[in-house]
């Protein structure tokens, strides 16, 4: 049992174990562990994010107040 799962299946415990295991080994812990995860789920996590926002194709300019916004350009001061 975990905080998260009352009734967790033995893979999910050999991940656990593995993913503890492995941050007791970094010289930082778990540092190691959150940048393996990040590589392990970003693309997922990309695309969920995609789907959700309804974003078919990169920006030239990174502009969260335009996808807030819905605006077709980012009109935010570059100063």
């Amino acid at each position: 049992m975990s905080r998260f799962n009352r009734h967790p299946n033995s893979a999910y415990r050999a991940f656990v174990s593995t993913v503890q295991e492995h941050a007791d080994d970094d010289q930082e812990p778990g540092e190691g562990v959150r940048r393996a995860l990040a590589d392990a789920l970003s693309h997922n996590l990309r695309e969920r994010f995609n789907d959700y926002w309804k974003v078919d194709e990169t920006a030239d300019t990174a502009c969260l107040r335009r996808l807030i916004t819905g605006e077709e350009r980012c009109n935010c001061d570059r100063s």
